[in-house]
């Protein structure tokens, strides 16, 4: 029988990975009717009831822990709250200052979320908990396709099937394009976590949920973090310094971009695909134009898509219209025109000074034998953010409320804060 202790824990480890799904759509896809129907604007009450639930239990467990607040707040962490804080307050200058307190007060909660469990566990169960919410999520939603339950399909406006000639599968998550990119963050995972038949096993789960899931930009992004993760591991073993890695990863995208700039047109079009990428170069360049417009501090954090200015903007492009665009499918311009350069100068900046310090703590946990489930935990983390650099220019996931891809970065950013105050940094 369990002690009320071990109940306890049982409980917040539950709560954790429970928390995590939700942010890859569980509960809107438990909760929410899909497909939705056009002229159903009211959200499940019972969907937002859960929400709230989880989020009362975030602020509970963080009153009953108070070490969950870090004691030495160094200047990356100052910087990630004024992130979150400027998306806070930039209902002053929003043009819908409802939605931007609604969805920046979310957003400041998933950021208490991450602080609690990362001072809740060791960065080895941390990352152990996050890599079962996705494995489950996707062998639940595996089985649940194999057996035909309609809930876990995904109706393609276009009516595009996958490579095996089948219905798309979104899972139980909420889009195919993000089910596909969480599944393969579960792929760096499992080859990170894993050994032996383990590690096949589940590579091979995750790379027929990414082609059934039916997007291409799924399948390259798999192609490209398996990549990623190679000359990651390849560097730290070649102890390659840390100017070297961050210019290559500033490189790669860049020489990417003008690839697709000069030439990205010809190559599509070679390759028989949509020269606009389904409408997003026209999203792209609607959105830069809008971003031009507030330069410095942008539209207000969720401030933009849904006002009168945008539908009657996208009206004007024969693509969009009778279309409700959500956000511009880049996530950098989505950024640009929500919080201006000056939010984007500051997240970009915050975002490599992750990804330098990742690094730094890779590289010095890479060769120690008492270390290495850290250099597991820290390897993977490093991947999926470098790989979040090259998905970003074609989904929306790097700064948004709810998502999981944003809470990863709350928990790698979180995760280096407090490894660097430490006083045993990398062997606790």
């Amino acid at each position: 029988m369990l002690s009320l202790h071990k109940f306890f824990e049982l409980f917040k480890a539950i709560f954790a990975l429970v928390y995590i799904a939700s942010t890859m759509g569980l509960l809107a896809n438990l909760l929410i009717p899909y497909p939705r129907l056009e002229d159903a604007d009211e959200i499940s009450s019972s969907f937002l009831f859960s929400w709230l639930a989880l989020y009362l239990l975030t602020l509970l467990f963080l009153v009953l822990r108070p070490g969950a607040v870090l004691k030495k707040w160094n200047i990356l962490f100052i910087s990630i709250l004024a992130i979150v804080l400027l998306s806070i307050v930039s209902f002053l200058w929003s043009s819908d200052a409802v939605n931007t307190i609604s969805y920046a007060g979310v957003l400041a909660l998933n950021f208490l979320f991450c602080v609690w469990l990362v001072n809740e566990y060791p960065i080895s169960r941390v990352v152990t908990i996050i890599y079962r919410a996705i494995f489950i999520m996707v062998a639940c939603s595996v089985v649940l396709y194999i057996m035909g339950y309609s809930g876990v399909l995904y109706y393609d406006p276009h009516g595009r099937e996958t490579l095996l000639g089948t219905q798309p599968l979104r899972g139980l998550f909420n889009h195919k394009i993000t089910a596909g990119l969480y599944a393969v963050f579960g792929f760096l995972l499992c080859m990170s976590l894993k050994r032996g038949v383990g590690r096949i096993a589940g590579c091979t789960m995750f790379a027929i949920f990414s082609i059934l899931s039916g997007s291409s930009a799924a399948i390259g992004l798999l192609v490209i973090g398996v990549v990623i993760y190679s000359c990651i591991k390849s560097m730290l073993y070649y102890r390659f310094s840390l100017g070297v890695f961050i210019a290559i990863v500033l490189l790669v995208p860049l020489t990417a971009v003008l690839t697709f700039i000069l030439a990205g047109e010809q190559l599509l079009s070679l390759l028989g695909r949509d020269p606009t990428l389904t409408g997003r170069t026209l999203l792209w360049g609607w959105g830069i134009e809008v971003a031009l417009q507030n330069v410095l501090l942008g539209w207000g954090y969720q401030g933009y898509m849904g006002t009168e200015h945008a539908a009657d903007y996208a009206q004007t492009i024969p693509q969009f219209v009778n279309y409700n665009v959500p956000h511009f499918h880049n996530a950098y311009i989505q950024i640009f025109v929500e919080l201006g350069i000056l939010g984007l100068m500051l997240y970009l900046a915050v975002y490599f000074v992750v990804l330098a310090r990742l690094y730094i703590l890779s590289s010095k946990t890479a060769f120690n034998f008492n270390c290495y489930a850290k250099f597991d935990s820290f390897l993977p983390l490093l991947a999926s953010l470098t790989l979040l650099l090259v998905s970003s220019f074609f989904i929306n996931t790097f700064f948004q409320y709810n998502d999981f891809s944003t809470l990863l970065f709350f928990v790698s950013a979180v995760v280096v804060t407090r490894e660097f105050v430490a006083k045993c940094t990398y062997c606790e």
